[in-house]
């Protein structure tokens, strides 16, 4: 209702000479990946003054993991309590408290991954060329389970259950670990991948935003935007 203005207020400077690559949140604590290789911990804190709410950054704690940007990090929920971060091909498992490497997978060349928190397993899906891998966590180690060929090199994915919605080309597709696939829809640009709460896939089809169970069946009705959308994010 009316027109909503939002105010930019920087709460996070990284090093002179960094950029910003990656972002992961946990609760006051805001994990950051940079273009030189490192992971930066800050520590966040809210200001309130009346009606003015701000948000500034109390301390830091920085760990090199790599020579190349940090690509992606994901922070593990439940038991585990893991970062995970991808950087120069290579996947890390990190301390969220002290950023100490506690565990590295031994395979280059990843371009994305994904995990699963624990439900039904604990799980890693690594994106290589032209092939999907996934992974098991046996006892402490992660150990390879299946790979999974594909027609293209898969570039976004998402776990949601005993499913993994993957871009392969330029079309969605839903894959089971035993390997079994299923096409959802082609799309053109960017591909973005998301799995509400509700277990609903959400993704991005041009200047469309379709939502889909994971048989692949419409479970809300298509959201059409006015241009074609670069991401987009949600508050449940």
């Amino acid at each position: 209702e009316g027109n909503i203005t939002f105010e930019y207020r920087k709460v996070i400077s990284v090093p002179n000479g960094q950029s910003i690559t990656s972002v992961a949140f946990n609760g006051s604590s805001v994990f950051v990946g940079t273009s030189s290789g490192s992971v930066i911990k800050y520590r966040i804190r809210k200001i309130s003054s009346g009606d003015i709410v701000k948000w500034t950054s109390i301390n830091k704690r920085e760990r090199r993991i790599g020579r190349s940007p940090v690509q992606q990090l994901v922070l593990m929920q439940g038991s585990r309590n893991e970062i995970v971060s991808l950087c120069g091909g290579v996947i890390k498992f990190l301390s969220p408290r002290s950023l100490n490497i506690r565990m590295e997978v031994p395979i280059s060349g990843v371009t994305s991954f994904c995990i699963n928190d624990g439900y039904p397993y604990y799980g890693l899906a690594v994106a290589l060329r032209k092939k999907l891998r996934i992974y098991h966590m046996d006892y402490e180690d992660w150990s390879i389970f299946k790979d999974i060929q594909l027609t293209s090199s898969p570039s976004k994915l998402f776990w949601n259950r005993k499913y993994i919605c993957v871009s392969v080309g330029k079309e969605y597709m839903l894959i089971n670990d035993s390997g079994k696939g299923k096409s959802l829809c082609k799309f053109s640009g960017k591909p973005v991948i998301y799995v509400l709460p509700t277990e609903d896939i959400v993704l991005k089809i041009d200047k469309n935003i379709m939502f889909v169970y994971n048989n692949g069946r419409c479970s809300r009705d298509t959201m059409e935007l006015s241009c074609a959308a670069e991401d987009f994010a949600f508050n449940f």
